[in-house]
């Protein structure tokens, strides 16, 4: 889960502090002239909102991100803030946490997730609400075009994982189409 997490969301998370100026200018520009403040955000400011902050979009919520993210960036282990991260951040199906994730979507304990596995998780971070396979909230989140983002999503976590280094080519070759993995049904939340 490590390297599909990076590799999808923070290619330098392990060498950052915790923050990527570029990202956070990119965000505090679209919040000041009305855009979309999506992505950007490094894996310690998505714990740091995910854990510290209310889900306001304001450029004061985005400073304060800032500073903790900052803070947290230079006197937290790398492997504290991923934890924090992974066992916090919100999947779809009512799962809070990578452990809860792995149970709804796969009824299985986290260790127990392969890398394909691993890849589909790291897709619906994104957004579970556009691709959680059950589909969502809204005309853009039926089950059928949530299928389709998350297949995409998950094959390209596997090729950024190449990319990166996280994972090597051969190991990469073994998922194909094929092996997208299937969701439990059975784990679903009842509605």
């Amino acid at each position: 889960m490590r390297d599909a997490v990076i590799a999808a969301e923070n290619e330098s998370f392990e060498t950052d502090k915790g923050v990527d100026p570029m990202g956070m200018a990119r965000a505090v520009w679209n919040m000041a002239t009305g855009g979309s403040t999506q992505g950007g955000s490094t894996i310690t400011q998505q714990y740091v909102k995910n854990n510290f902050l209310d889900s306001d979009q304001t450029l004061k919520r985005k400073v304060t991100e800032l500073f903790i993210a900052l803070r947290l960036g230079v006197s937290e282990e790398k492997d504290t803030v991923l934890a924090g991260y992974l066992n916090t951040a919100y999947y779809g199906r009512d799962a809070y946490g990578i452990q809860a994730a792995a149970r709804a979507y796969f009824g299985k304990d986290s260790q127990d997730l392969n890398p394909a596995e691993c890849a589909f998780l790291a897709s619906v971070l994104k957004g579970p609400n556009l691709y959680n396979p059950d589909g969502g909230i809204g005309a853009a989140a039926t089950p059928e075009l949530n299928d389709q983002r998350a297949r995409e999503r998950w094959a390209w976590v596997l090729d950024r994982q190449v990319e990166v280094g996280r994972m090597d080519k051969t190991e990469r070759a073994k998922y194909t189409d094929a092996q997208f993995p299937r969701a439990s049904s059975r784990n679903r939340p009842a509605a």
